[in-house]
Protein backbone atom coordinates (compact mmCIF):
# COMPACT_ATOMS: atom_id res chain seq x y z
CA UNK A 1 0.00 0.00 0.00
CA UNK A 2 3.07 2.60 0.44
CA UNK A 3 3.27 2.40 -3.39
CA UNK A 4 -0.01 3.60 -4.10
CA UNK A 5 0.60 7.58 -4.41
CA UNK A 6 3.60 6.34 -7.10
CA UNK A 7 0.09 4.71 -9.20
CA UNK A 8 -0.10 9.09 -9.97
CA UNK A 9 2.41 7.69 -13.00
CA UNK A 10 -0.09 5.61 -14.35
CA UNK A 11 -3.45 8.39 -14.33
CA UNK A 12 -4.72 10.81 -11.52
CA UNK A 13 -7.16 8.04 -10.29
CA UNK A 14 -4.91 5.33 -10.62
CA UNK A 15 -3.94 5.16 -6.83
CA UNK A 16 -7.45 5.48 -6.03
CA UNK A 17 -8.67 2.26 -7.89
CA UNK A 18 -5.51 0.45 -6.56
CA UNK A 19 -6.41 1.29 -3.13
CA UNK A 20 -10.06 0.08 -4.27
CA UNK A 21 -9.16 -2.80 -5.67
CA UNK A 22 -7.11 -4.37 -2.84
CA UNK A 23 -9.11 -3.03 0.30
CA UNK A 24 -12.66 -4.02 -0.93
CA UNK A 25 -11.72 -7.21 -1.29
CA UNK A 26 -9.30 -7.43 1.80
CA UNK A 27 -12.14 -6.02 4.15
CA UNK A 28 -14.86 -8.40 2.74
CA UNK A 29 -12.60 -11.83 3.73
CA UNK A 30 -11.97 -10.20 7.54
CA UNK A 31 -15.76 -9.55 7.61
CA UNK A 32 -16.31 -13.19 6.62
CA UNK A 33 -13.57 -14.87 9.05
CA UNK A 34 -14.59 -12.36 12.15
CA UNK A 35 -17.87 -11.52 11.45
CA UNK A 36 -20.18 -8.44 11.26
CA UNK A 37 -20.53 -7.55 14.68
CA UNK A 38 -16.82 -6.00 14.12
CA UNK A 39 -18.43 -3.55 12.17
CA UNK A 40 -16.08 -3.76 9.49
CA UNK A 41 -18.33 -3.60 6.60
CA UNK A 42 -18.89 0.16 7.83
CA UNK A 43 -15.72 1.00 6.52
CA UNK A 44 -17.37 0.59 2.80
CA UNK A 45 -19.15 4.27 3.99
CA UNK A 46 -15.97 5.95 4.41
CA UNK A 47 -15.17 4.87 1.02
CA UNK A 48 -17.68 5.69 -0.12
CA UNK A 49 -17.65 9.41 1.13
CA UNK A 50 -13.57 9.54 -0.27
CA UNK A 51 -14.45 8.28 -3.23
CA UNK A 52 -16.12 11.64 -4.06
CA UNK A 53 -14.02 13.38 -2.67
CA UNK A 54 -10.85 12.26 -4.83
CA UNK A 55 -12.24 11.32 -7.50
CA UNK A 56 -14.31 14.75 -7.90
CA UNK A 57 -18.47 14.45 -9.17
CA UNK A 58 -17.29 14.87 -12.89
CA UNK A 59 -17.89 12.98 -14.37
CA UNK A 60 -20.18 11.29 -11.75
CA UNK A 61 -19.72 7.64 -12.67
CA UNK A 62 -16.25 6.57 -11.33
CA UNK A 63 -17.98 7.75 -7.29
CA UNK A 64 -21.21 6.66 -8.06
CA UNK A 65 -20.19 2.87 -9.10
CA UNK A 66 -17.56 2.91 -5.75
CA UNK A 67 -20.95 3.76 -4.04
CA UNK A 68 -22.79 1.12 -5.55
CA UNK A 69 -19.62 -1.66 -4.96
CA UNK A 70 -19.92 -0.38 -1.03
CA UNK A 71 -23.83 -0.86 -0.94
CA UNK A 72 -23.40 -4.64 -2.94
CA UNK A 73 -20.71 -5.56 -0.18
CA UNK A 74 -22.02 -3.98 2.80
CA UNK A 75 -25.39 -6.39 2.06
CA UNK A 76 -23.55 -8.95 0.68
CA UNK A 77 -21.64 -9.42 3.89
CA UNK A 78 -25.11 -8.98 5.88
CA UNK A 79 -26.67 -11.76 4.20
CA UNK A 80 -23.34 -14.35 3.78
CA UNK A 81 -21.37 -13.42 6.70
CA UNK A 82 -21.73 -14.65 10.22
CA UNK A 83 -22.66 -12.00 13.12
CA UNK A 84 -19.66 -13.61 15.17
CA UNK A 85 -17.28 -16.24 13.61
CA UNK A 86 -16.22 -17.48 17.22
CA UNK A 87 -12.88 -16.27 16.29
CA UNK A 88 -12.71 -13.54 18.72
CA UNK A 89 -14.07 -12.85 22.25
CA UNK A 90 -16.96 -10.89 22.95
CA UNK A 91 -14.49 -8.35 24.30
CA UNK A 92 -12.39 -8.92 21.38
CA UNK A 93 -15.01 -8.56 19.35
CA UNK A 94 -16.40 -5.52 21.68
CA UNK A 95 -12.97 -3.63 20.91
CA UNK A 96 -12.95 -4.22 17.63
CA UNK A 97 -16.22 -2.96 16.83
CA UNK A 98 -15.65 0.85 18.71
CA UNK A 99 -12.27 0.92 17.12
CA UNK A 100 -13.77 0.63 13.72
CA UNK A 101 -16.96 2.66 14.27
CA UNK A 102 -14.63 5.48 16.07
CA UNK A 103 -12.45 5.00 12.98
CA UNK A 104 -14.96 5.18 10.35
CA UNK A 105 -17.21 8.30 11.70
CA UNK A 106 -13.90 10.29 11.99
CA UNK A 107 -12.95 9.40 8.07
CA UNK A 108 -16.52 10.64 7.35
CA UNK A 109 -17.01 13.62 9.44
CA UNK A 110 -13.63 14.83 8.05
CA UNK A 111 -14.33 14.28 4.52
CA UNK A 112 -17.81 15.98 4.71
CA UNK A 113 -16.61 18.71 6.96
CA UNK A 114 -13.43 19.06 4.03
CA UNK A 115 -16.15 19.28 0.95
CA UNK A 116 -18.27 21.81 3.53
CA UNK A 117 -15.67 23.97 4.05
CA UNK A 118 -14.28 24.41 0.52
CA UNK A 119 -17.81 24.95 -0.44
CA UNK A 120 -17.85 27.73 2.01
CA UNK A 121 -14.33 29.28 0.54
CA UNK A 122 -15.29 28.88 -2.52
CA UNK A 123 -18.65 30.75 -1.49
CA UNK A 124 -16.55 33.22 -0.20
CA UNK A 125 -14.21 33.97 -2.89
CA UNK A 126 -17.49 34.26 -5.49
CA UNK A 127 -18.68 37.16 -3.40
CA UNK A 128 -15.50 39.06 -3.19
Amino acid sequence: MFGVPLLHRVGPNAGAVAFLFVSYPGIFVVCLLVGTDSGMQMEYLAFAAGAVLVLGVEPIAPPLIVGIFSLAFILALEIFAPHNSGLLSETEMLGVFIAVVTATTTIVFAVVFYAVREAARSEANRRV
